[in-house]
């Protein structure tokens, strides 16, 4: 048996309190994401408390998770959600 939960709130609290609700076996976001150059490492986009566009990186939402051992499969649906930078490419022959 399956049962999903949505997450009706948009901020990175709203987040954080869903994942303390749990325990959680999957995590699936379906949302706008993106690449910062600067710091070299994925975004995804919340809300922030103004109501604008909050960007949450990638090694915040990699603590947030991890503290979840339950957790089992993380997907993410989300622009640019399959960009990395050149230093995180390999090629193997």
């Amino acid at each position: 048996m399956v049962e999903f939960t949505w997450l009706e709130g948009q901020t990175a609290d709203d987040l954080q309190q869903a994942m303390w609700a749990g325990p959680w076996h999957v995590f699936h976001f379906i949302g706008h994401g993106g690449f910062s150059v600067p710091a070299d490492e994925g975004l995804i986009a919340l809300v922030g408390e103004n109501g604008n566009a909050h960007f949450l990186r990638a090694t915040f939402l990699g603590r947030l998770l991890a503290d979840h051992r339950a957790l089992r499969l993380v997907v993410f649906n989300s622009c640019e959600g399959a960009r990395s930078s050149i230093s995180c490419i390999m090629f193997i022959d």
